[in-house]
């Protein structure tokens, strides 16, 4: 079975401070935990990008779910975030 995460630079892990260092850490951080980038676009999307028309970019991320495996407790997204907020 999959599981699929859809990043855009709205993400709170970018602390509204998107850039290409931040994206390249944020998708090794999650690689750590098992993800891997299956797609990533930009465009206009009306509903998520911002009032200066500029286009989002969106990463879908795909992982597989074992049901037998946890995540270690610092590996979960709350400290992924916690980790990456003072970028």
């Amino acid at each position: 079975m999959k599981e699929y995460k859809v990043l855009t630079r709205k993400d709170k892990l970018f602390a509204e401070k998107f850039n290409p260092e931040t994206f390249e850490v944020t998708l090794n951080a999650y690689a750590q935990q098992g993800w891997r980038v299956v797609s990533v676009t930009s465009g206009y999307f009306p509903e998520f990008s911002t009032a200066d028309g500029q286009q989002e970019l969106i990463a879908v991320l795909e992982r597989d779910v074992d049901e037998r495996i946890k995540l270690r407790p610092d590996m979960s997204e709350s400290r992924l975030y916690d980790n990456l907020v003072g970028i």
